[in-house]
């Protein structure tokens, strides 16, 4: 170990690298992460299937639907705020949509109108594939 030490001290000085210990734990991002989560969880429980062992598959298509969800905050979706451009859905992705809110039996009719409002802008703004 002590020579391993030595090998790295060696290497930062040669490069004339200044070497910087941190903290890797966050505190702060910690309540961010764990209400990602939430969130998270909360979408795939409402599409996996009855025995739960095929979650890990809907993970893309549930953070997808995530990344297209117009905040409230920014009225803006989440993929344009972290890409700075405009999201191409494609019709497949909202038909499967459509089919999981029915599959679900998704009773929030509020919500339901919501969603179905932002498709049609994207159809309307030409961004669906």
């Amino acid at each position: 170990m002590h020579f391993i030490i030595e090998i790295v001290s060696s290497l930062l000085k040669n490069f004339m690298v200044q070497h910087h210990k941190i903290n890797l734990y966050h505190s702060q991002a910690n309540g961010t992460v764990e209400a990602f989560n939430k969130i998270l969880e909360r979408g795939l429980t409402k599409i996996v299937s009855a025995n739960k062992d095929n979650w890990d598959e809907w993970v893309p298509t549930t953070l997808c639907a995530y990344k297209t969800i117009v905040t409230r905050t920014h009225k803006k979706m989440l993929f344009q705020l972290v890409y700075n451009r405009e999201v191409v859905v494609s019709v497949k992705f909202i038909v499967l949509s459509i089919f999981i809110s029915q599959a679900t039996k998704m009773t929030d009719d509020v919500a339901l109108k919501e969603r179905m409002e932002q498709l049609m802008e994207l159809e309307e703004s030409g961004f669906l594939a």
